[in-house]
């Protein structure tokens, strides 16, 4: 059994590094973090972004916080979707019970806070409205191709 994902693939990895996703440089293992799971199980991730990009986001994260203090109240609704972080962690999961600051990764400038899923939705398409309206059309399309 493999006790620590990230000492197996620095030995016995024919892979050099791992590219990040947020600088792009390839970086050699240890300097990704390894995710850990609650269920004990021995199957592991290496996160995709280095340790020095979590750092300077969670920096930059730390200041639009305290620039912008005025977290809404989990009874506000998500000025994305609607739903109020009330609704949406009505099942106990521990994602809805804070809202998410969102920001913009190019100028680092606040752009609100967000639900989890909105955030995460944001993010899966790399903030580019473009992608997420190409999405959106096709999804519209799809459904109306149901509907008849």
């Amino acid at each position: 059994m493999i006790s620590n994902l990230c000492e197996f693939m620095e030995d016995e990895s024919p892979v050099d590094g791992i590219v990040c996703i947020k600088c792009g440089e390839e970086k050699p293992i240890s300097h990704f973090s390894q995710m850990k799971y609650k269920s004990n199980k021995s199957d592991s991730e290496i996160k995709r972004t280095c340790k020095e990009c979590r750092k300077k986001t969670a920096k930059i994260i730390k200041k639009l916080r305290k620039e912008n203090p005025d977290v809404p109240s989990r009874s506000e609704e998500c000025p994305s979707c609607g739903y109020t972080l009330e609704y949406l962690g009505r099942y106990g999961q521990t994602v809805f019970k804070n809202w998410r600051l969102h920001h913009d990764h190019k100028t680092e400038k606040f752009l609100g806070y967000v639900c989890h899923r909105c955030n995460e939705g944001f993010g899966a398409f790399n903030d580019d409205y473009k992608l997420m309206e190409k999405a959106l059309k096709w999804h519209k399309e799809q459904i109306k191709k149901c509907m008849n």
